[in-house]
């Protein structure tokens, strides 16, 4: 067996109805408006173990123990020097923000000028084309992602959709790619 069998590399999940939500936002530099995608909800860890307990022949508690041991590994791994990438979805690496003023020679650099460090999440690419003919390289974007205009309510609270994905809505583009672009 090889490792794009253990993998899964054929594994489609069922997904139905995937909508996003935006709205238009102000440009004051512009003086003119862009799209403004919108988050409407939060998934937990525990959902997310559900949803792969469904998908899959694994039980809830071992999708949970993998989902909380995965956090320490990154870290682990990232504290060695190296980088972890997960296969669909991208690759995590550490970087460092320095003090801003540098040291003189080559000999004195050293951790005590690190003011900050971050991790680097890339995604994984997957080309795909858009209505306009270009290219957006992002595998965890839906393929088949339908727009809906979200309108802010009268009263300033939560948000409503209005229409169906039709208007200003629209299609994203289907990939065209294989996936694993560099």
């Amino acid at each position: 067996m090889t490792e794009s069998d253990e993998c899964g590399d054929d594994y489609q999940p069922q997904i139905h109805n995937i909508m996003a939500y935006f709205r238009e936002k102000f440009n004051k530099l512009t003086n003119s408006y862009l799209l403004s995608v919108i988050t409407t909800h939060s998934v937990s860890t525990r959902k997310l173990a559900e949803r792969i307990e469904k998908e899959s022949s694994v039980s809830i508690s071992d999708v949970m123990a993998v989902l909380y041991a995965l956090p320490h590994i990154i870290q682990d791994e990232l504290g060695k020097g190296g980088s972890v990438k997960l296969d669909g979805i991208g690759s995590f690496s550490l970087s460092a923000q320095c003090s801003k003023t540098g040291v003189p020679t080559k000999e004195e650099v050293s951790p005590e000028q690190i003011t900050n460090l971050k991790v680097n999440f890339r995604p994984e690419k997957q080309q795909i084309m858009t209505p306009k003919g270009k290219t957006m390289l992002n595998a965890l974007v839906p393929t088949d992602l339908q727009w809906t205009y979200l309108a802010a309510k009268a009263d300033g609270g939560n948000t409503t959709p209005t229409g169906g994905g039709s208007g200003n809505g629209g299609t994203m583009p289907t990939p065209t790619g294989d996936g694993d672009e560099g």
